[in-house]
């Protein structure tokens, strides 16, 4: 990596966690609230949103990474994942590093 590139890094591994206890906890309000009529009811399908929620950040979710890199003027975006890697990458034009003067009051 020469000087000057920029790199962030998500935590996958906080991600993992955190979808791992969004899982328990939806399970756990889904049998918690199972057979309630009236009020439990919305327990029972708010168990059912967070634990979706959490299989989805479990299977999509992954490591993402942000790359800028002012010589060659483009931003890398890097996506991996259980279903696979994906790398976007923006070009970007204009005057880095310069300041601008304001024009006007």
């Amino acid at each position: 990596m020469a000087a000057g590139v920029w790199r962030t890094e998500s935590n996958a591994a906080t991600q993992t966690v955190m979808a791992i206890v969004g899982l328990l906890v939806g399970v756990a309000l889904i049998i918690g609230f199972r057979g309630y009529e009236g009020g439990g009811r919305w327990g029972f399908l708010l168990g059912i949103v967070v634990a979706l929620l959490s299989i989805g950040l479990l299977l999509f979710g992954g490591r993402q990474a942000i790359v800028v890199d002012p010589q060659t003027r483009q931003i890398a975006i890097e996506h991996a994942s259980l279903l696979g890697r994906k790398t976007k990458t923006i070009r970007f034009e204009g005057d880095c590093g310069r300041e601008r003067r304001r024009v006007g009051r």
